[in-house]
């Protein structure tokens, strides 16, 4: 068979197959950061999404391609969630296509194709399949494999022209998500050409490069930004076992298979590392991959990991093709992406059931009245206040409809909730609780308020840093709105807020016991001190 012919029905095949581990992705609704995204759609035009709105932005990331997506989606699709879902499974299709091609340049069809399914079937995928606000991560990895086999034949064919457009796409890439900002130095390391070759075809990208963070410097105001969880040098020795491990468990999960997944790949990187050269080349793209997400090490999620996933998929393949008995190397090249399909499919129930969830919720939102509630969803208490914003500004529906995620908000309102609705794990459904009352009376009945309790604030950079006490065990939570936002937080840590000048919250403790005690309302206004201290 010609190889054109091969390649292509093993494209459609591979599609195929994204589209079926996928696929009921668009039973899913507006979750996570949608309603936000979308709102951003709504309220800037177009042109707005490369410039200066990221300035507003309250975590100082420079995605405009995401933006732009929802954009475009929304002026395609208006806010049909469905279509947004089938997009985002086209271009899964599409990822696994762009990998196999690229991987081509250098694998026999066996061998990309193995790689290409080890890809989209791992379980860090799955999490970008089922959240929408995540498809900026897609469409970087297919800027970004594209941006290299386009290097690739550029150097091969020896065309400037070639190595700008791979330069172009490097730059589409990196406006889609800052995970992509390493490509230039992975082009550099490709085992094509000289590497004096190799840089002069890559000056395109580094100069595109520099441009990309000037670009961001006018957008953002700074050259470099984010958010999440403070790293201090006092938590390096714990993050340096904890980090590995939740590394691994996003890749292979706990169970017996996913651990035998996981020992496969190793041992597929390690048939590549044949010199001291291999063993350098490995060992800087797993830094380069690793790297970007050190500063989120402290709460590391799935997505965060999907480039090193790349990247052990590509070298444990290109091991594996290196093994000279044929029966052997077939075996692996089958055995390895079947495991992952079936540590996919583990994975997958868990995000999954967790997507749909917030879909039944959220449309469960927009069809309370007035003086209705919704206690305790899985939709993040950041995310509820834009699906207010969806449902009674931009749809003009009614509303009026509450939320709370602390039964403290039971024992503050002056009027009760009509009616209130949770999410029932029994029938997996979100349905009206009965006896509310009662469990306004047990809850109320179990705060402590004169049990002592202390909190501690500091101000720095843009990070806020806490200690709470006194009590060593039970959890600590952060409420806000007395009981509209909650965030279950450790004992002592912190945080990075770019632009919050003050906040007003309390502080929850949970005994094990059962009993629960709160601070008062703390007014914190860091415009006046970086410091505060509370105790009871």
């Amino acid at each position: 068979m010609d190889r054109r012919i091969a390649d292509i029905i093993v494209a459609g095949v591979l599609t195929i197959g994204a589209i079926l581990l996928y696929r009921k992705i668009d039973r899913l609704w507006w979750t996570y950061d949608d309603a936000y995204l979308l709102h951003i759609a709504v309220a800037h035009p177009a042109t707005d999404h490369f410039g200066v709105m990221w300035q507003s932005m309250p975590n100082r990331l420079f995605t405009p391609l995401l933006t732009a997506t929802y954009d475009a989606e929304l002026s395609v699709f208006r806010l049909d969630a469905k279509s947004f879902y089938r997009v985002s499974l086209a271009l899964l299709g599409l990822l696994s296509v762009v990998i196999f091609a690229t991987a081509r340049l250098w694998l026999q069809i066996a061998e990309a194709a193995s790689a290409a399914v080890l890809l989209i079937a791992g379980a860090p995928m799955c999490a970008l399949a089922t959240e929408l606000m995540v498809v900026h991560y897609i469409e970087s990895m297919i800027f970004g494999a594209a941006s290299i086999a386009l290097f690739v034949i550029a150097l091969r064919r020896r065309s400037v022209a070639l190595s700008s457009l791979s330069a172009t796409f490097y730059m589409l890439a990196m406006l889609a998500k800052e995970i992509a900002v390493p490509l230039v130095a992975v082009l550099l390391l490709l085992p094509e050409a000289t590497l004096r070759q190799r840089a002069r075809f890559a000056a395109p990208h580094i100069m595109t490069l520099g441009f990309y963070f000037l670009w961001r410097r006018v957008a953002l105001g700074e050259w470099i930004g984010g958010y999440g969880w403070t790293i201090r040098a006092s938590d390096v020795p714990q993050l340096t076992v904890s980090f590995p491990i939740a590394l691994l468990r996003h890749i292979g999960g706990t169970t017996a298979i996913g651990v035998a997944l996981l020992v496969l790949i190793g041992f597929g990187i390690l048939l590549r590392i044949r010199s001291t050269r291999d063993a350098f080349v490995v060992g800087t793209l797993l830094i380069l991959s690793i790297a970007p997400i050190l500063p989120m090490a402290k709460k590391l999620e799935a997505r965060f990991v999907v480039v090193l996933w790349l990247c052990f998929v590509v070298i444990a393949v290109a091991g594996f093709a290196t093994i000279s008995n044929a029966r052997i190397r077939n075996a692996l090249l089958i055995a390895v992406p079947i495991i992952a399909i079936v540590v996919n499919r583990q994975t997958w129930a868990h995000e999954y059931s967790l997507s749909r969830r917030m879909s039944d919720e959220a449309r469960a939102f927009f069809d309370l009245g007035a003086g209705d509630a919704l206690r305790m969803p899985a939709v993040p208490p950041a995310a509820m206040s834009e699906l207010k914003w969806l449902k009674e500004t931009y749809l003009r529906k009614p509303g009026g409809a509450e939320w709370f995620y602390d039964d403290l908000f039971l024992c503050s309102v002056r009027t009760m909730p009509g009616r209130v609705f949770t999410w029932s794990e029994r029938r997996r459904e979100v349905v009206a609780m009965t006896g509310i009352s009662s469990l306004r009376d047990r809850y109320c009945a179990s705060i402590r308020s004169d049990a002592p309790l202390t909190a501690s604030f500091h101000r720095e950079g843009d990070a806020l840093f806490w200690n709470f006490g006194p009590y060593e065990g039970g959890a600590y939570a952060v409420v806000i709105g007395d009981g509209v936002q909650a965030f279950e937080v450790p004992r002592a840590d912190g945080f990075r807020l770019p632009g919050v000048t003050g906040l007003a919250l309390r502080v929850r403790y949970r005994a094990p016991e059962g009993w629960v005690t709160y601070s008062p309302e703390l007014q914190l206004d860091f415009s006046r001190r970086s410091d505060f201290a509370w105790h009871r």
